[in-house]
């Protein structure tokens, strides 16, 4: 109830309670409506609104320091606040005064009690054996509150051993096809930089140097989540099988056979999508594609991608324009890629494949095939 009308009784109730102390914000939640609805119903109740200097209680010195204490075990400045009945900076003045200092709530965790260097022996001992466990100093901060340097402390003082931070220089030849071993079993680049101690792109840097080829880091399919899962799908790739057939083979999408063969460390064979070729050029279902200059864009239409077809273009040159969409042009050797315009010849609809004999002495095609001497 946003803008909350209050009866007469509830007037004067909400004005007492102001006179004891509660806040608009908290008379507000005790009793519905915002902060305006209640100040107004503390004028009608007979209720008056006290200064800023008055909301901001002013406190003895000993409590002061009570607050510094209850601050120090762990209570925020707002549950302070809404128990003695005043602002968040009144009560953080008084612990000031009292010579406390203000938590970050940055480096500071949220448990009570586990602040800054004040565990108590057995925390000491918990902490050491969480450490030795295989938890992280970083783990154990957000945990327990404290920072990463209180909480190494705290392991060192209960009888724990600090992991050495392992560098990149520093492995031996026996670790990296150990790790290699374990990242194709399943483990996660994550779980090997804590069980060496390390980052993960110390992991990733060592994975790459003996040729593994990272996956991405999505969830992998259930069915491919060992290297030896993989391998069986590659060994079929290489076989011959397509995607497509692996896909239905294994009741998954060729998106995820892909993601198992590139997981596997195995290589995608090439398809008839368009590959770079020196000049501008590239190759795309056995013709030549380039990318037509200015000068040449009156003779030919350009795909989608800038490309176009250069048997096409030749032939646009030879006759001073584009070819229409029912032209077509045959390479009379049956070579795609000699785009030499005596090797061209203008059609109409498709020609199929394949190329016309001619008796080079009469020029005649009744020609037919024999069997090679022996």
């Amino acid at each position: 109830m946003t803008k909350r009308t209050f009866t007469p009784e509830q007037d004067r109730q909400i004005a007492a309670d102001y006179r004891a102390g509660a806040t608009y914000a908290q008379l507000a939640t005790k009793y519905g409506g915002d902060a305006g609805a209640t100040r107004r119903a503390v004028k009608r109740g007979g209720g008056v609104s006290r200064t800023s200097g008055e909301t901001q209680r002013k406190f003895t010195p000993e409590q002061d320091r009570q607050l510094a204490e209850e601050y120090a075990a762990g209570t925020s400045y707002e549950e302070l606040a809404e128990r003695h009945g005043t602002t968040r900076l009144a009560v953080r003045g008084a612990v000031r005064r009292a010579g406390g200092r203000t938590r970050n709530p940055k480096t500071v965790g949220a448990l009570t009690g586990l602040q800054r260097r004040n565990f108590t022996p057995e925390q000491d001992k918990q902490l050491a054996a969480e450490y030795d466990a295989g938890s992280s100093y970083r783990r154990l901060a957000k945990k327990y509150g404290g920072t990463d340097i209180s909480i190494r402390n705290a392991v060192l003082r209960g009888g724990g051993t600090p992991r050495p931070s392992v560098k990149p220089n520093e492995w031996s030849d026996a670790c990296k096809p150990e790790a290699l071993a374990l990242y194709r079993k399943g483990v996660s680049v994550r779980d090997l930089a804590k069980k060496y101690g390390t980052r993960t792109e110390t992991i990733s840097q060592l994975l790459a140097e003996v040729g593994q080829r990272l996956h991405s880091g999505g969830r992998a399919h259930p069915r491919f989540k060992t290297f030896a899962q993989c391998v069986d799908v590659i060994d079929a790739y290489e076989a011959g099988a397509s995607l497509a057939s692996l896909a239905e083979r294994f009741n998954c999408s060729p998106p995820t056979i892909k993601s198992a063969i590139l997981r596997g460390g195995g290589t995608i064979r090439e398809t008839g999508k368009p590959r770079s070729v020196p000049g501008g050029r590239c190759i795309n279902g056995g013709y030549v594609m380039v990318i037509p200059s200015q000068s040449d864009k009156p003779y030919c239409v350009p795909n989608d991608r800038g490309y176009v077809m250069e048997h096409r273009l030749v032939m646009g040159r030879a006759l001073g324009r584009p070819l229409a969409a029912t032209e077509s042009v045959h390479h009379k050797d049956g070579d795609r890629t000699n785009n030499d315009l005596s090797n061209l010849q203008l059609r109409q609809g498709a020609h199929g494949s394949g190329v016309v004999f001619t008796c080079n002495a009469c020029g005649s095609h009744d020609v037919r095939a024999m069997p090679i001497a022996g």
